[in-house]
């Protein structure tokens, strides 16, 4: 499996897991709709394999997986 493949398996992941989540908190339920159109866009840019080694890609990936892992945490 390759790194694109695995980065896409992974925010697949975290997609449908933002799907699953039931938030009666207004601010927190647009803040993951922002996030999960962000995690969209992510899966896109790893589809088509056009994330460039740059410090705002690496930043959003590090950004991306640790939101995952506090949504995990609660």
């Amino acid at each position: 499996m390759s790194k694109y493949d695995i980065l896409e398996s992974k925010f697949t992941n975290i997609r449908n897991y933002l799907d699953e989540i039931n938030i009666d908190d207004e601010s927190t339920a647009e803040y993951l709709r922002y996030f999960k159109e962000y995690v969209i866009k992510l899966i896109e840019a790893v589809h088509k394999r056009n994330i460039r080694n740059s410090d705002g890609a690496v930043l959003g990936l590090v950004r991306a997986i640790s939101d995952y892992d506090e949504l995990c945490a609660d």
